[in-house]
């Protein structure tokens, strides 16, 4: 009898062992099948997957498992899909792209992965994309470029590439920017100079190209003096300071006085 009921309980404890470990591998085929099913919908870092798993309520320990008989190299390709999807939509620097990459929670090893399979081109590539678009929007001098493309992320050596790709040329964007000067109001050609230079154009540059503007500066100075006459500056005297230190010449200064007949 003793024997029987010892029988019994054994083959009892070994049904209920059975059940739990084959509900076990159930649970853990379930979370695998997630995981499998979560990476065809999306792209995600391991530590995102892991977040999405245990929202679901499943155990760590289950998911540890299920985690560690993945194929590690997975989370190296997702990083660089990510890193491709992102690339295709906006404009990174490799700076910019490691710190997106990292606020999705990849792990720095997959990013390093991610970051050399894309190369060292593409990153002179993207520099050339930001400087094609910052011209896109105005003018600047060469050294606003820089400093503009180096603010992206992007190191000396990228954005100077990037300019010389673009045949990149100062005078030209400095007599651009002379000319909208001009249209918007008086200056002495000293003075543009001056204004080009604190624009960040060099002294060479910045004269070239007010020296190629087909500008009056008499007439200049005329529309200076009525500007500052305007202002409430009604007596010769303090007109003549004003535009004496505004860099008009004599000449011109004298001929504004005399054209506003004071």
């Amino acid at each position: 009898m003793k024997n029987k009921l010892l029988i019994c309980t054994i083959l009892i404890v070994s049904f209920i062992i059975t059940g739990c470990n084959t509900k076990k591998n159930e649970i853990k085929e379930e979370i695998s099948d997630r995981i499998t099913k979560s990476l065809k919908t999306d792209i995600y870092s391991k530590e995102e997957i892991e977040e999405i798993l245990e929202s679901e309520d499943f155990r760590k320990k289950d998911i540890d498992y299920a985690m560690g008989k993945m194929d590690e190299n997975i989370w190296e390709e997702q990083a660089l899909e990510k890193a491709k999807r992102y690339l295709n939509d906006e404009i990174y620097s490799k700076e910019s792209l490691t710190s997106k990459l990292e606020k999705d929670k990849f792990r720095k090893k997959d990013i390093e992965y991610a970051i050399k399979e894309l190369g060292d081109s593409i990153w002179k590539e993207q520099a050339i994309k930001i400087a094609e678009k910052y011209l896109e929007d105005g003018e600047y001098s060469k050294s606003e470029l820089v400093d503009m493309i180096e603010f992206r992320g992007f190191t000396k050596e990228e954005a100077n590439y990037a300019l010389n790709e673009l045949n990149f040329s100062d005078e030209e964007f400095a007599l651009e920017k002379a000319r909208n000067y001009i249209k918007s109001s008086a200056f002495s050609r000293i003075s543009l100079i001056k204004q080009l230079e604190f624009e960040g154009y060099s002294k060479e540059h910045a004269t070239v190209a007010v020296d190629k503007l087909n500008v009056n500066w008499k007439e200049q100075a005329v529309i200076k003096a009525k500007e500052w006459q305007e202002y409430g500056k009604e007596t010769k005297s303090d007109i003549m300071g004003i535009l004496q230190t505004e860099g008009f010449t004599g000449a011109e200064i004298i001929y504004a006085v005399v054209k506003l007949d004071f």
